[in-house]
């Protein structure tokens, strides 16, 4: 691969999705599968894996950074030891899973899968985003009165 525009790119919309996403609490694979596949020019199954390792990079910083951060009112530390334990178990299984369809799916299966993936995060936020938003508005005329 040469160095062009694609890469140039590229690094500006990872570095965006990185920082966007440890903000939010996101991560930023959404972000970075599409931009590797269409800019950068990776295969599915590429940029899925690259992905990953960017996205190992961007959450060991954000846990470092959270490390020894406090709760701003509980005396408790900010980060949820006991429901990290909890999702563990689980991420690993499913991260052991995609792996393995991964290697035993072909590109254009990848492909569709991811698709189906990002639509159905798509509509999930999105019915929480409408929820979160009548809650706002529900709470803002109790105020007002």
């Amino acid at each position: 691969m040469e160095f062009g525009w694609q890469i140039v790119l590229g690094t500006i919309v990872g570095f965006l999705g990185a920082a966007f996403g440890s903000v939010g609490g996101v991560g930023g694979g959404g972000i970075f599968v599409p931009m590797l596949s269409l800019i950068v020019g990776f295969d599915p199954k590429s940029s899925t894996a690259i992905s990953k390792c960017m996205l190992m990079d961007s959450a060991a910083s954000t846990v470092y950074y959270n490390f020894r951060l406090r709760h701003p009112t509980l005396d408790m530390p900010i980060i949820g030891y006991d429901l990290a334990l909890l999702i563990q178990p689980m991420l690993m299984l499913g991260i052991s899973i995609g792996v393995t369809f991964n290697v035993i799916f072909a590109d254009w299966m990848v492909t569709v899968l991811l698709i189906v993936l990002f639509i159905g995060n798509k509509s999930s936020i999105e019915k929480v985003l409408l929820v979160v938003l009548h809650l706002r508005i529900a709470f803002s005329l109790i105020n007002v009165k």
